[in-house]
């Protein structure tokens, strides 16, 4: 089973459940996934879900503290000669160069023209630049997770061209040749809020990450303020990661890579909340849109085709004597016919490979910056010791005064929110290590199953799925136990999204449920979260010091309840708001 919680300081508690992993299945000969009947295909994703449970179940009982293995590149590797490391950098600076040359000759700009496409606020390249050397010094790793929406998550491509995995594809092998593990986490769910997403960072992104990328435009449209909590919420995750900001998606007509008359970095009121955290947080921040690079050579052009759409524009030379290259024809109308997602508002492959490619570019110039320092610092006379990513860190702050937290305090901006989610993919505690009962099934929720069933039959490899835990008045309550709660805080509880809209004979959070806190009914603050987000609710302003049992119980046997998410009180140690589950595997 799979469910989600979040603590906070005021606390809060989140009820979810997603898990998106697909393994073990065995088909008959000559039958395949596209041929199955409508009951063979809910029994397979039954044994599915039930193989996930006992796998869940085996490395709860199997758990081994891998803190170490985690967090390895904090640890000098003594395996690595000088002389020998030396060597393969100096080999490494020819081919991260020759990897740009290939992407600057893909797309027939010039290096100077492609470097528009990236921005860095304030010393926030020299801090990038330097956290790579530091990994490269002790052969560590190098993590960047994506976070947002359908647009990264690839839906309507294969997941293999969403531009996350593009942007891994290009740059894997080369910071593997410098000795550094670079892993790339799409961490992208569709039809997903900016909240309660983010109260859930560090849980779903993971507490090692180096980079945190934000691709929630669609999704904040005429909400930008909301962009504030997202990057408050990165700033108290415990590797204080750079933040990445995606072209505001919202405000561009060939929206995935931004080519507009006046292309920005997102948008003012974005730019103004990264310089802002760059210069007062003292963290990394980069903007990426790589209309700004297209546009010194190309422009955009209506493609008036019958599709009953007037989105659909593509790209011609601004100088007619020019031809446009391959990678750049088409580009809305290369997409494999019969994917879940296939969209005026998607991003078709070619356009994921430009996003992909160019923001790799701009890495591969961080990373050359990087092997070049190294070299310096492996080439001196006494060799000096390498950066470490404690000394880089400890300038940034966890926390930023706003006049926009201040005027949206449903944010929580100032609170550090522990958050348990059964929505995949994630990389810390699930649902699953808190509930309590056996009674709820744990589905995927009634908007997403014929998407779902679509990927899995069309092979598109969407890793987003949004399980949650289901039931009504039969079943009993549905209950959670929250470990080690620190603070007086509050308590959160979130149902999954359900398409476009919700379907009728669904429980409404804030008056279909009877909720409990250690056996004593709940009567639900008048202050709610509505403003920021319709799928929570608060039960409980003061959730006290301890451990505790949360229970929820439909007042209807004719209503269904779906929770995914369970977002909470401050603990003593923030992964034990769940038992702990250090042997959580990596994702990539």
């Amino acid at each position: 089973m799979s469910r989600g919680c979040t603590l906070g300081s005021p606390a809060t508690v989140f009820v979810a459940a997603t898990v998106g992993l697909l393994f073990g299945m065995t088909i008959a000969p000559g039958a395949s996934l596209t041929s199955l009947n409508s009951s063979e295909y809910t029994e397979l994703v039954e044994q599915v879900t039930r193989l996930e449970l006992q796998l869940q179940k085996w490395r709860r009982q199997n758990s081994t503290n891998s803190k170490t293995k985690r967090h390895s590149h904090n640890l000098p590797n003594h395996s690595i000669d000088p002389k020998v490391q030396l060597k393969n950098l100096e080999l490494a600076i020819e081919s991260i160069k020759a990897a740009r040359s290939k992407i600057c000759h893909e797309y027939r700009l010039e290096e100077t023209e492609m470097k528009d496409s990236f921005w860095e606020a304030g010393n926030s390249r020299a801090k990038t630049v330097s956290r790579i050397q530091a990994s490269i010094a002790i052969g560590g790793t190098f993590i960047v997770a994506f976070t947002g929406m359908s647009v990264c998550a690839g839906h309507g491509s294969l997941f293999n061209e969403s531009y996350p995995m593009v942007f891994d594809s290009v740059l894997r092998p080369e910071f593997e040749k410098v000795g550094v593990r670079f892993t790339t986490r799409n961490q992208c769910m569709g039809g997903t809020y900016t909240f309660p997403y983010a109260w859930c960072i560090s849980n779903i992104a993971g507490d090692d990450v180096d980079v945190v990328a934000w691709d929630f435009g669609m999704m904040e449209a005429g909400r930008q303020w909301i962009t504030e909590g997202w990057a408050q919420q990165v700033l108290k995750m415990p590797s204080k990661p750079g933040m990445l900001f995606m072209a505001g998606y919202d405000n561009d007509p060939l929206r995935s890579i931004g080519l507009t008359e006046k292309p920005v970095h997102g948008d003012t009121f974005r730019l103004e909340i990264a310089k802002r955290f760059a210069d007062q947080a003292r963290v990394p921040v980069q903007g990426f849109g790589p209309a700004l690079s297209l546009m010194h050579k190309y422009k955009s052009k209506q493609i008036p085709k019958d599709t009953g759409s007037a989105n659909f524009v593509d790209i011609e030379t601004k100088d007619p004597s020019e031809i446009v290259p391959e990678s750049l024809k088409d580009l809305r109308w290369y997409s494999t016919t019969g994917l879940p997602g296939v969209a005026s508002w998607h991003p078709a492959p070619r356009e994921h490979a430009i996003s992909g490619k160019f923001l790799a570019f701009s890495y591969l110039g961080l990373l050359l910056e990087a092997v070049e320092a190294e070299i310096k610092r492996l080439s001196s006379q006494s060799v000096p010791p390498p950066p470490k990513l404690s000394e880089l860190i400890k300038d940034q702050s966890n926390d930023l005064n706003s006049s926009i937290c201040d005027a949206h305090s449903v944010m929580g901006c100032h609170t550090t929110y522990q958050c348990v989610t059964s929505y995949e993919p994630r990389q810390g505690n699930g649902l699953v290590d808190t509930i309590e009962t056996d009674e709820y099934q744990r589905v995927i929720p009634p908007g997403d199953t014929s998407s779902i069933e679509r990927v899995i039959k069309t092979g598109a490899g969407y890793l987003d799925r949004k399980y949650s835990w289901t039931g009504n008045k039969t079943n009993g309550p549905l209950s959670f136990r929250l470990h080690h709660v620190s603070k007086n805080g509050q308590v959160i509880v979130c149902e999954p999204t359900f398409g476009w809209e919700k379907p009728p004979g669904i429980v409404d959070l804030t008056k279909d449920v009877i909720y409990y806190l250690d056996g004593k009914e709940l009567q639900l603050p008048t202050t709610q979260v509505a403003e920021l987000t319709k799928q929570c609710v608060v039960v409980s302003k003061s959730a006290p010091p301890g451990g505790h049992h949360l229970e929820m119980i439909p007042r209807s046997e004719g209503l269904k309840m779906y929770e995914h998410n369970c977002c909470g009180v401050e603990a003593s140690d923030a992964k034990h708001m769940a038992p702990q589950r250090s042997d959580y595997p990596p994702a990539g």
